[in-house]
């Protein structure tokens, strides 16, 4: 009973890391007031909204440059509604 279960738990694991995403880019706030959201643009231009628990925290590191592990949740859906990421973690890059 106890392998069975273990076994369950390290196959749901492995997919959800398989369906993890790093981004890494510059931390941005976009747009004014009540309408601004949190960004990371990078290096090729794609801007992803920002969402999830870690959004107030990441919204102190604006302007410097992350590595950030998630999920893409939604997608873009035209110029000014960018595809949004729940961020689960990042680090900065040296």
């Amino acid at each position: 009973m106890k392998i069975g279960f273990l076994f369950v738990l390290l196959v749901l694991m492995s997919l959800a890391s398989a369906w993890a995403l790093e981004i890494q880019g510059k931390i941005a706030l976009r747009g004014n007031d009540p309408h601004s959201y949190l960004t990371v643009i990078t290096s090729d231009n794609r801007l992803y909204q920002i969402i999830g628990i870690k959004e107030k925290e990441l919204a102190r590191r604006q302007g410097q440059e992350l590595l950030l592990e998630g999920q893409v949740t939604n997608p873009a859906l035209g110029p000014g509604r960018p595809a949004q990421f729940n961020v689960i973690q990042y680090r900065l890059t040296p």
